[in-house]
């Protein structure tokens, strides 16, 4: 295996469940690259996620902290040991033909880019546009992600920004970005979780502070109490 598929949530397990099935129908030699890390943000209630057709890892953050998505994806990375990431949100279902085709190309990739991908039926909840492209799904080389960047936690707490100050870090460390433009990798279901507050004043200024203090690398990384739920092997 080459490649961990990161991805998180919280409370809604159906997504988490349809994505499992969903990547449970490839091709069996194609299963056997990959594994999946899926991240419980401390859900009100507990699901545990198993599959015989998947190499699966499932994690629970057990510290209340409200839209922990930078905690969250940290976590999933820190628990990565594959050579590249491909991050993601629960509700992106991947085109099979796509993923198989970026799996074939990670030896030829350049280990300082960001690689992103067009995603079909993504429309921005905070814009209320469609967009062709999400912030918060890429595919990066593990080690130097770790160097480089990681998601800045000091954005957890409030919505919003960690995505978009992340590529910040991540271009002042001597890294580059790319589209990766001739193909749809991800298919969006639209999901948007509702009840919560996304109020953006706080970390858009968090944000901009952060910009004129030079985007330093974050630090302090995984701020919570986490445990291991559930691990299957193909």
């Amino acid at each position: 295996m080459q490649l961990t598929l990161i991805t998180h949530y919280y409370n809604h397990t159906v997504k988490v469940k349809e994505l499992i099935d969903h990547l449970s129908t490839f091709n069996s030699e194609l299963r056997k690259r990959f594994e999946l890390v899926v991240v419980d943000d401390n859900s009100e209630e507990l699901a545990v996620f198993t599959s015989p057709l998947l190499n699966l890892r499932q994690y629970r953050i057990e510290t209340a902290i409200n839209w922990n998505q930078a905690g969250s994806r940290n976590l999933g990375v820190m628990m990565s040991t594959k050579e590249w990431l491909l991050l993601f949100d629960a509700d992106q279902l991947l085109v099979e033909e796509s993923f198989a085709r970026t799996i074939n190309s990670l030896e030829y990739l350049d280990a300082s880019t960001l690689y992103y991908f067009n995603v079909e039926n993504f429309v921005d909840s905070n814009l209320n546009q469609p967009l062709t492209v999400h912030p918060n799904s890429f595919l990066v080389k593990s080690q130097r992600f770790k160097e480089w960047a990681m998601y800045d936690e000091d954005f957890a707490g409030n919505y919003g920004y960690e995505d978009l100050y992340l590529p910040y870090v991540w271009e002042r460390s001597g890294g580059t970005r790319q589209l990766v433009g001739d193909m749809v990798l991800f298919h969006d279901k639209g999901f948007k979780t509702t009840n919560l507050n996304r109020n953006l004043d706080i970390n858009k200024a968090l944000a901009e502070r952060k910009i004129l203090e030079g985007c330093r690398r974050p630090t302090h990384l995984l701020r919570f109490n986490w445990s291991l739920v559930s691990e299957s092997h193909l």
